[in-house]
């Protein structure tokens, strides 16, 4: 497998060009029709941020997460977004397990509001919304990224 070269924290990087095949088919681009909205809202680029669908493999204490979506900046600045929309309570506590143990990575972690007490403590990264994903209340999270 080759991975091309990636920032600091994001080990794995790949695209259309590294050769890599699948025997299973494709899934469908988006897993939510929440991801799909926030995709088709934030289009290819806004603010100098660009948008990738799955375009990273993270590293989580000995699992892997490829986040739903990777936002990097013209400056190089690069942060994971992971959406936690649905599911069952147990779900939603392994999935917020496996979110901590990502380090090293800007990663925003958004949780619909409703399951959100549910989950119990979140990731100090989180972004909580009622519905959808607001671009409003996401673009000012993603320059705080890039003040750290």
């Amino acid at each position: 497998m080759r991975a091309t070269s990636s920032a600091p924290g994001f080990p794995a990087c790949t695209s259309s060009t590294a050769g890599l095949r699948s025997r299973v088919p494709a899934p469908g681009l988006f897993d939510s029709a929440i991801e799909a909205a926030l995709a088709e809202k934030f289009s290819a680029e806004r603010d100098g941020w660009r948008l990738s669908r799955e375009g990273a493999v993270l590293e989580a204490g000995g699992a892997l997460l490829v986040p739903d979506f990777v936002f990097t900046h013209d400056d190089g600045s690069r942060v994971a977004l992971e959406v936690v929309g649905y599911w069952t309570p147990e779900y939603l506590a392994e999935k917020l397990r496996k979110l901590r143990r990502v380090k090293g990575v800007n990663l925003l972690v958004a949780v619909r509001k409703s399951l959100a007490f549910q989950a119990g403590a979140l990731p100090q990264a989180a972004l909580l919304f009622k519905s959808r994903i607001l671009l409003c209340d996401l673009l000012p999270r993603l320059e705080a990224f890039r003040r750290r």
